[in-house]
């Protein structure tokens, strides 16, 4: 749930692709932040995800963030 359980959720998702698909190298995201977050916010969450998957593959993926009035 929240924050944590996104990455959780989403590093679980890109170990499951590297094993059954082969996919090793993920290269791009894309980021869209809900309601009730500032721009900050999303830019944070974007900054901090980019380092986690740094962290976890050695590089960092090009993360595109979506972001609208809220």
């Amino acid at each position: 749930m929240g924050k944590k359980g996104f990455e959780v959720s989403l590093l679980k998702e890109l170990d499951r692709l590297r094993a059954e698909e082969g996919v090793t190298t993920p290269k791009i995201g894309f980021y869209v932040h809900g309601f009730n977050n500032s721009y900050r916010q999303s830019i944070d969450e974007i900054h901090d995800l980019e380092s986690k998957l740094k962290q976890r593959f050695g590089y960092a993926p090009i993360i595109v963030g979506f972001s609208w009035p809220s």
